[in-house]
């Protein structure tokens, strides 16, 4: 193993510290500062958070172990890893101040802050991670590389169901899509047809489908936005010409339906022999971790940079537009 990495977690709210806070079993890591700190892989030497409460907290939890602080300094000890897990605004105003101060890895919480096209060259040579966790558990490596190997045929389409706004839920489906099938979109292809606040009133849940190129062909992508009022749901159905794919309960189950004949109705085939595999999402915080140590290290690619980020936004930023003509057009209609 190469050497342990210094971790500085800046921003302890229900990501950085407080989802799994009182739940002791070492199987659920949910959390930034729980995951790093049982990864023997890292040492947490620094906890900054504006709240008292919060970083009472950690000290009710981990004694002396972990440096607390209210806000980052010139005194605090320069570490390897700094996780970023505060609002958005925040988190650009900790990157700027620490990666002038320090060549370091940042964590960073999605979404990303609007980046400037004079900033775009230098910012993309930063060593960043933005946090789409479930490309980094196993179960969902081994499901791109089936798609890539053709295990499960040609990808017939992709019907996407989500709450809680486009850049906040909606954001980790289309990471999961451009992961799994790349980002080489149709755009005259794009379609959008129904928005609702469900959450924030400046992240709309918006239902839109578009045409995505894969390999040699299409494959036709819709994203039904729901009311996160009623309830909260990632969700993605893949319909493969030899399986079909659903991805379930926030990504925990990945359901596998084999295609084969009808039994009951002579020459008709259908979706049989479900097979359901447990994703171990609750350790997805452990796998973030391990993914994070082999980037820092280079041992693998980094899936999920600036340059990554930025495409995301892109696209994210070019739904609304056509959601904004949309209402226009519905208005003057």
């Amino acid at each position: 193993m190469d050497k342990i990495l210094s971790v500085t977690i800046i921003g302890l709210g229900d990501i950085g510290m407080l989802y799994d806070y009182n739940i002791d079993k070492k199987w659920i890591r949910l959390t930034h500062l729980k995951s790093f700190n049982l990864n023997k892989k890292f040492d947490v030497l620094n906890c900054i958070d504006i709240s008292d409460e919060k970083l009472d907290l950690v000290k009710k939890k981990y004694g002396n172990k972990i440096n607390c602080f209210n806000s980052f300094t010139s005194q605090i000890k320069k570490t390897d890893i700094y996780v970023l897990s505060s609002q958005s605004e925040i988190n650009k105003k900790y990157f700027y101040e620490i990666s002038k101060k320090h060549d370091s890895f940042f964590l960073i919480e999605k979404p990303c802050w609007d980046i400037n096209p004079e900033e775009k060259i230098s910012i993309l040579s930063k060593k960043v991670y933005f946090n789409y966790f479930r490309k980094t558990i196993p179960t969902f490596k081994k499901l791109k590389n089936e798609f890539f190997n053709g295990s499960h045929g040609k990808i017939q389409s992709l019907n996407c169901y989500y709450t809680k706004g486009i850049n906040n839920n909606g954001s980790h489906l289309i990471d999961l899509i451009f992961y799994f099938f790349g980002s080489d979109i149709l755009l005259n292809s794009i379609n959008v047809n129904n928005s609702i606040n469900d959450y924030n009133l400046n992240d709309k849940t918006i239902s839109f489908s578009f045409k995505l190129k894969y390999k040699n062909y299409l494959i036709l992508v819709n994203f039904i936005g729901l009311d996160e009022n009623l309830y909260s749901v990632i969700e993605m159905d893949i319909m493969a010409e030899l399986n079909r794919i659903s991805i379930k309960d926030f990504g925990n189950k990945i359901i596998y339906e084999e295609v084969g004949e009808d039994r009951l109705f002579k020459g008709y085939k259908k979706h049989i022999n479900t097979r359901t595999y447990n994703s171990k999402i609750s350790m997805y915080g452990d796998f973030l971790a391990n993914h994070v140590y082999d980037i820092f290290f280079e041992k693998i690619k980094n899936d999920s940079n600036f340059n990554h980020q930025i495409i995301i936004s892109k696209f994210i930023r070019l739904i609304n537009e056509y959601e904004t003509k949309r209402t226009s057009n519905i208005r003057r209609g």
